[in-house]
């Protein structure tokens, strides 16, 4: 039990380690938070400038100055982590988790993921449940 009970905290620090950012500016922060919240939502730059009454360039030109990360790398770190948890923790099918998340081809679904997470989405153990014989 340990083991695998250490393999799902060191997952579950891994994931908040990835999506730790330090936003000091509010409206930052604030849209942060829609994000974590809503990562299945419309994320496009010009959909969160609108629901939070900003200008586009503006938002863009912000996350710049004011971050250590651009929007769309965010909104990619979010969604492909998204898609690891529901993978891994839901036993999802892979394409149906990138066709979830707004991506339409699964080849560059894969090839993203590998490279943002460092592992093809196949690689994860469907059923990583703790079996154990008597």
């Amino acid at each position: 039990y340990i083991e695998y009970y250490y393999r799902k905290l060191e997952h579950l620090f891994n994931i908040i380690n990835m999506l730790m950012y330090n936003f000091t500016d509010d409206t930052l922060k604030k849209i942060y938070g829609y994000i974590l919240h809503n990562p299945d939502s419309d994320l496009k730059l010009k959909s969160i400038s609108t629901k939070f009454f900003l200008n586009q360039t503006y938002l863009s030109n912000l996350f710049s100055r004011k971050s250590n990360i651009r929007y769309s790398q965010l909104i990619t770190n979010i969604k492909l982590k998204r898609a690891e948890y529901l993978i891994t923790y839901e036993h999802k099918n892979i394409a149906d988790v990138a066709i979830e998340l707004g991506y339409k081809d699964l080849s560059y679904f894969n090839k993203l993921y590998q490279k943002i997470i460092g592992v093809v989405p196949e690689s994860y153990n469907q059923n990583d449940s703790f079996s154990y014989t008597i």
